[in-house]
């Protein structure tokens, strides 16, 4: 009956996340470039060409020459891209993900800016305010600290950019939720409940009173739930901004030479990778109880 914040329509582009940037994933996507270049397919296509005509006629210094030089390109394609072109691939394609991830962040905060105004959600209004300017002082940080061209630069900015584009999630569900309980008039539910309880200690009374009550109340205790979720997702983005203030805080060791900087960086991140892996598995608890809380069926 109830539409879940957590059906709200997917992005149309997919949007990065840290694992985009990862050693392993970086390697994939250079394979499959590698393997889908012109220089490589269009020459690999031919030199089977050339494989079929020299089986239906015959072996000539022609298909022969065609054989040896498309393979050859081929080959030569693959190699080259591969091997030698892999740094100027990963940079391009660092920011071609980072143009995505920015472009959409942006686009999210905007609207949210707005409807947590228009909801009158003071906390989440704040909440934005500061996501964003603990997100750049980190990426200001990070900049300085590590060549921007780096992927260990790109690995960590996708990594505070997922926890802060999941943090606008939670903002997003909150702005669906308040959506959802605005027509639900708590002061007008109230004075309600308390003129049909004073009709129904008077003579007026007819034994409907009881049931029009019990409905008034479940409407408010349904109000109160989706607000206890409302609640909980601004506390899940208090303790992701806590995060943040780590991880901002593990860069300044960075560039000192100590191991334990090294290890208190890499300590935040992974604290952040397990915090963005913790918000779906919390909105599919919010939802569980609240189907399983059974307001709706008394």
């Amino acid at each position: 009956m109830f539409g879940k914040p957590s059906d709200k329509p997917k992005p149309a582009v997919a949007v990065p996340t840290a694992r985009d940037f990862t050693p392993q994933a970086v390697k994939k996507a250079l394979l499959k470039y590698t393997l889908e270049h012109p220089l490589t397919t269009y020459p690999a296509a031919l030199f089977m060409l050339s494989i079929l005509a020299s089986a239906l006629f015959g072996l000539s210094g022609l298909s022969f020459a065609a054989l040896v030089g498309t393979f050859g390109i081929s080959c030569l394609s693959g190699v080259w891209n591969y091997f030698f072109c892999a740094e100027k691939f990963e940079h391009r394609r660092s920011q071609k993900l980072q143009e995505i991830i920015s472009k959409y962040a942006e686009q999210k905060r905007k609207e949210l800016e707005q409807d947590l105004l228009n909801y009158d959600c003071q906390q989440g209004c704040e909440q934005l305010e500061r996501l964003q300017a603990k997100f750049q002082v980190f990426q200001e940080l990070l900049a300085a600290k590590l060549n921007t061209g780096e992927l260990t630069y790109q690995r960590y900015l996708a990594t505070v950019q997922e926890v802060f584009l999941s943090a606008l999630d939670n903002l997003t569900y909150i702005v669906a939720t308040l959506k959802s309980i605005s027509t639900i008039k708590e002061d007008y539910i109230n004075q309600r409940i308390q003129e049909l309880q004073r009709k129904q200690k008077s003579q007026l009374g007819n034994g409907k009173q009881a049931a029009q009550i019990e409905i008034l109340e479940k409407e408010l205790a349904l109000r109160q739930q989706e607000l206890e979720k409302v609640d909980g997702w601004l506390l899940e983005n208090e303790d992701a901004m806590l995060q943040l203030d780590i991880a901002v805080n593990g860069i300044k060791d960075m560039d000192t030479g100590q191991d334990q900087g090294k290890i208190d960086m890499q300590t935040s991140m992974e604290a952040l990778l397990e915090l963005t892996q913790r918000a779906p598995q919390y909105s599919k608890k919010q939802t569980n109880i609240n189907s399983q809380g059974g307001i709706l069926n008394g």
